[in-house]
């Protein structure tokens, strides 16, 4: 209603309010009528974006780029100028709905209040303009809810319950028009075939943190229609053979899958725009670089490497390493400098690495990175290092001292560090001199583990920003006297 500013438009809202029916008219003093007011407001897309919220558990923050890629996969917003008008048009939908007081915004993330989730699982419990939905979240299923028409339910949400198996059920129709299954954080085992063989019509697939999936059945060659599949956090050790045929597939989230051994047959998904596997048993090798590259679609990878020639080789394709959003490196000599001029990367794990830098690398850049204004004597960046940085882990690096190139991460908001043995401070004052920046200014959760050198963050003059340090998690760090509040 925010948006509301000529007296014919507030008239025609009050009209509006007035013909809902009694039965909405008694429901919290009326306050239920003025949101479903706004929601009446809404433009078609920006509503049908709105109810989708609706599948995620109560008080679920939504983080805003995956809530954008979902609206991506489904074919809400149209691609034809490109997926990143089509990004920019989600972000606007978002501010929207945040502008229209129903959608909350806090730290790039979205969430629902409670009566507002009432109100759009209202608003979707009934088959209207082709769409119902089924939402069980939180609910403690063993099985698929009591559907009495599989037919007119087109979205489905069953996020956060203990379902283990999906046998063949003599219920389920020989078609469904459901696009939309939501599976994730289950404990499921056994998927039958014949269930996905009536699944044509699905679009979007999560079947995420279900960690004792360890295969698909060979039925998954059925869903035609899929564009978005989302197997993160599963145990399954080979792709299906009956992905290959699933020629509509633009999304494919493989990332935290520690046994998937092999993910070559994506050479067959040719409409491919995103691919993740960060953190996943697959790491990148030379033969799956090439196969990368000529996916000529791809728009948006994170990746797994452990061998330092892969590295090498990657770094040196600038189309997939400038479309690298996050990266997982173990076992390897890592050059921050390459690291560092990585455009998108966002995220960034390192387990057992060792960080190669030299006094020229950081003196060079000092000096072209960090120059005084035209106006005055004033350091101020530009063309910084890791510069869209915000998520950094560092595990088992028993050769690093300092993480001192972090300073040039002026966005970080998330910081971990855990058992590495050789780690004095965070960031050395000699290194960092004259870069005239203050570290962690966005700094949000800092976690430190196991830390026995460990005797500073930057020495004493570290000031971390009191209103966005919200979770600091220390321990076993006994050198570390001066911790941030």
């Amino acid at each position: 209603m925010a948006s509301k500013s000529t007296v014919y438009q507030w008239r025609r809202a009050l009209d509006t309010l007035e013909s809902y029916p009694s039965e909405m008219k008694g429901t919290e003093k009326g306050i239920f009528q003025v949101l479903k007011l706004s929601y009446d407001y809404l433009e078609t897309k920006n509503a049908k974006c709105f109810l989708y919220c609706a599948l995620f558990p109560k008080a679920y923050y939504i983080k805003q780029d995956e809530l954008v890629e979902y609206w991506i996969g489904e074919g809400f917003i149209d691609e034809k100028d490109g997926r990143g008008r089509a990004k920019d048009r989600c972000y606007e939908i978002i501010d929207n709905l945040v502008g229209a007081g129903l959608l909350l915004e806090s730290n790039k993330k979205v969430y629902m209040h409670d009566m507002i989730r009432e109100m759009a699982l209202w608003i979707v419990s009934e088959f209207r303009d082709g769409e119902r939905f089924v939402v069980k979240t939180d609910a403690g299923l063993s099985q698929l809810p009591d559907v009495t028409d599989w037919t007119n339910v087109t979205k489905m949400s069953l996020i956060n319950n203990e379902i283990k198996n999906i046998p063949d059920d003599p219920e389920f129709p020989d078609q469904t028009n459901l696009v939309t299954l939501f599976l994730q954080n289950n404990k499921l085992v056994d998927i039958v075939g014949r269930f996905f063989q009536v699944l044509s019509t699905l679009v979007v697939l999560d079947l995420s943190w279900n960690l004792q999936i360890t295969e698909l059945p060979k039925g998954i060659s059925e869903l035609v229609s899929l564009r978005l599949l989302n197997l993160s956090g599963t145990s399954i050790k080979n792709l299906p053979e009956g992905l290959r045929v699933l020629s509509k597939l633009i999304h494919l989230n493989l990332e935290s899958t520690s046994n998937l051994r092999n993910v070559g047959l994506i050479s067959e998904l040719q409409k491919l725009q995103v691919l993740r596997f960060y953190g996943s048993a697959a790491a990148l090798d030379s033969c799956l670089l090439k196969i990368l590259e000529q996916l000529k679609g791809l728009q948006l990878l994170t990746v797994t490497v452990n061998n330092d020639s892969v590295l090498e080789e990657f770094l040196g394709s600038t189309r997939l390493a400038g479309m690298t959003q996050g990266l997982y490196l173990e076992g390897l000599k890592v050059p921050f400098a390459a690291i560092g001029e990585l455009s998108s990367l966002h995220k960034l794990e390192l387990v057992n690495c060792d960080i190669t830098e030299s006094g020229t690398e950081w003196e060079g850049k000092r000096r072209d990175q960090y120059a005084p204004s035209t106006s005055s004597s004033q350091i101020t960046p530009s063309n910084p290092w890791f510069k869209d940085l915000s998520a950094v882990v560092i595990n088992s690096c028993i050769h690093l001292k300092d993480l001192t190139w972090l300073i040039y991460a002026a966005n970080l908001e998330s910081l971990s560090v855990e058992s590495s043995p050789k780690m004095t401070e965070l960031i050395n004052k000699e290194k960092a001199a004259c870069v005239g920046v203050d570290p962690f200014q966005e700094l949000q959760v800092l976690r430190l583990h196991y830390l026995k050198e460990l005797g500073s963050i930057y020495g004493s003059q570290v000031s971390f920003p009191k209103l966005k340090l919200n979770k600091v998690d220390i321990e076993n760090c006994p050198n570390l006297h001066q911790r941030p509040l």
